[in-house]
């Protein structure tokens, strides 16, 4: 934000380096971009925004990195040594290589939570909900260094197709992407992995006895119990 410290220290930070780059955060208050003069291919020099997916504030780091990148290749560019690369530096070049992102596992799986409790108010069930339904599928990323769309695609598909357990594991694995914002695409891409999941398939079969075998065995009771096994029988419960 504009008011956050740290983030002015950053552009301070960049500022004293030389570098013609600043930091700031979207409008969506989410991500940051990269801000500063940069040449087009006509050969114009204008103020221009770069986007990224990484995420406000913990991805202010490496995006302090990118900036110094991007300060390099314009000086250069300034004194004749290199061409500017524009392929590098288009909005969808820079998205897709901050996607391979240094967002570790823990940090992926506390951003999900902080993006989750953000959706909507949640009630007194929400840590239960949040621990069996999230952290509980989510658990696998804890150990890796760097989280991917691959890496949650693999925790899905690790799951036995069609079972309750992968469709809580694509659910939490979207809200993590969601999270991370790798797009909607990658969010439909890891829900569609989660389909095909039917309640009946995880639920045990019943050997329920025929009516001729009820009847038989309600016969053979004291008769004051006959009434209360038949009711049961009937309704599943006496009261």
């Amino acid at each position: 934000m504009a008011g956050d410290p740290y983030l002015s220290k950053l552009n301070r930070a960049l500022k004293d380096l030389g570098c013609a780059v600043s930091l700031e955060v979207s409008p969506s208050g989410r991500t940051i971009r990269l801000r500063g003069m940069l040449p087009t291919p006509e050969g114009q020099w204008t103020r221009q925004r770069i986007s990224t997916p990484l995420p406000y504030p913990a991805g202010l780091q490496q995006e302090r990195q990118l900036a110094e990148q991007l300060g390099r290749d314009l000086q250069m560019h300034r004194m004749g040594i290199e061409t500017f690369p524009f392929q590098q530096w288009k909005a969808g070049a820079v998205a897709a290589s901050a996607q391979e992102s240094t967002i570790s596992g823990m940090e992926a799986i506390r951003l999900t939570e902080q993006w989750w409790q953000a959706q909507r108010k949640r009630g007194p069930s929400a840590p239960t909900t949040w621990a069996k339904d999230y952290a509980e599928p989510l658990a696998p990323l804890r150990d890796l260094r760097v989280v991917t769309l691959e890496s949650l695609k693999a925790l899905v598909s690790a799951c036995e197709p069609g079972s309750r357990t992968r469709r809580r594991a694509a659910q939490a694995a979207s809200a993590t992407a969601q999270a991370m914002e790798l797009g909607l695409e990658s969010v439909q891409q890891l829900r569609d992995l989660g389909k095909g999941y039917s309640p009946g398939k995880d639920a045990a079969p019943r050997d329920l006895p025929s009516d001729a075998v009820i009847v038989e065995v309600i016969d053979k009771l004291p008769a004051d119990w006959q009434w209360v096994a038949g009711v049961c029988a009937t309704y599943g419960r006496a009261d």
